[in-house]
């Protein structure tokens, strides 16, 4: 029981990507620093293994575009039409990432970023992500912490 650390055998923008897995009785759950990702979540049924998670069959096809499987998306998690919008009086122009509009944080929204493994303990790893002061048209630095637990049957997934 427990967690272990397995290197994914390639980098993003340097930085290396990696694979975590924790483990306990009941069920294994494997993340990825890439995009703070769940990529599988394994649970004992009747003595076999069974993934009860949607994702990719290679974790570099995460880096295409293509659905969002278990990944944290950017700063905004729907569509935003015409890619911008008005606050406080100010316009905003954002990236365009789907035709003329804004989806899921821009062209390269955090699912596509590798985050900082900031803790890692037996039951739960933490990753960081500081998203720059106009990283795809956003205004203001932002750090996002997400933590993923197991206990017992559950996984607890905390942003």
């Amino acid at each position: 029981m427990g967690i272990r650390y397995e290197p994914a055998g390639f980098d993003v923008d340097g930085v290396p990507v990696g694979l975590y897995q924790l483990e306990n009785e009941d069920i294994s759950l494997v993340v990825t620093n890439l995009g703070a990702a769940a990529r599988s979540l394994y649970i004992n049924d009747g003595g076999k293994r069974t993934d009860v998670l949607l994702g990719f069959e290679k974790l570099e096809n995460q880096l295409k575009k293509g659905p969002m499987f278990g990944v944290t998306l950017g700063r905004n998690p729907g569509k935003i039409l015409g890619a911008e919008y008005e606050t406080r009086g100010v316009r905003r122009q954002l990236t365009k990432s789907h035709g003329e509009h804004h989806a899921h944080g821009g062209r390269r929204g955090f699912d596509k970023r590798v985050f900082e493994t900031i803790r890692s303990e037996e039951d739960a790893v933490t990753f960081r992500y500081v998203s720059a002061d106009g990283e795809e048209g956003y205004p203001g630095e932002l750090t996002l912490f997400v933590t993923y637990r197991l206990e017992g049957w559950r996984m607890i997934l905390t942003y």
